[in-house]
């Protein structure tokens, strides 16, 4: 294409004309500095516009006035079908991560509790409470007889919110359960919960002050921190099973998270039954003790 300068005649103008600009919009703006005789108008002066001679002005390769838009058939199928795919791998992960974060959740209940144990016992000389009711086994229970006994002692001065005394997979944490925590503070009403404290069992040897005990429970003496500390591998908190209830009363069907005296969390694949008999207490605290 000839883009040759024409020179011009005395009776004629040059005109830059916007509408000849040539295309990407970038290049424009590169070449605005410098005029090229093919982006101008030859007016002759005293003749009407549309008798004016246009010089060239595709210089520069244009793009399309409509480019293409949306996607076609098969680019949608094939993003289906790989959304599809890993929905399928991803589907069996999702009960896992939530099994997980519930469990996680449970020994992070049993950490908070040793720790608000600590803070109770310093307010008390070293002294913690009891199960008043039994205080020579393990028991759930966080309310009888119109008063708090067990860990329902921390509530409500040293344990703000009493949901850290469930564990999310407890399948009585329903308020509707016939001991739930809509008994707190009623005369007869029991409240259990998901996590058993020893109490004396296991960690006295003196067999003259178990039987004044069990002769006389109200008579039991206080926990302390010296005897807590004189066993360290004996369990002193864990996960209340109930297996021969109906519904089961397991938290986690492979598993049960506990507390041992040292302030340690561990989990042991074993599903202990505290309950109905005295064996079945001392057997399955046989399995958790080292």
């Amino acid at each position: 294409m000839n883009t040759r300068r024409v020179p011009l005649q005395p009776n004629e103008v040059e005109v830059w004309s916007a509408a000849f600009r040539p295309y990407p919009a970038p290049q424009i703006r590169a070449k605005a500095r410098t005029p090229n005789p093919a982006h101008h108008l030859r007016v002759t002066v005293g003749s009407p516009l549309h008798s004016a001679e246009v010089l060239p002005r595709r210089l520069f390769p244009q793009s399309r006035a409509h480019p293409r838009r949306g996607f076609t058939l098969l680019e949608l199928l094939v993003s289906i079908g790989i959304i599809s795919l890993l929905a399928v791998m991803l589907l069996p992960i999702l009960p896992m991560a939530r099994r997980h974060a519930r469990d996680t959740k449970c020994k992070n209940n049993l950490a908070q509790l040793w720790k608000t144990v600590n803070i109770y016992a310093n307010c008390h000389k070293d002294t913690l409470f009891s199960n008043l009711d039994t205080p020579l086994r393990i028991s759930n229970v966080a309310y009888s007889n119109g008063r708090p006994t067990g860990f329902g002692c921390l509530y409500p001065l040293f344990l703000k919110e009493y949901q850290m005394l469930f564990c999310p997979d407890d399948p009585v944490r329903d308020p509707q359960w016939a001991f739930g925590w809509q008994n707190w503070g009623t005369e007869e009403g029991v409240v259990q919960i998901s996590y058993g404290y020893r109490g004396l069992q296991g960690l006295l040897r003196d067999t003259g002050l178990i039987a004044a005990i069990l002769a006389d429970p109200t008579k039991a003496p206080p926990v302390t921190l010296a005897l807590v500390d004189a066993h360290p591998k004996k369990v002193f908190a864990a996960e209340f099973y109930e297996p021969f209830l109906t519904p089961m009363r397991v938290h986690h069907p492979r598993h049960v998270n506990f507390l041992r005296c040292n302030g340690q969390c561990e989990q042991m694949n074993v599903m202990p039954s505290f309950g109905p008999t005295d064996e079945d207490f001392d057997t399955a605290l046989e399995h958790l003790d080292l």
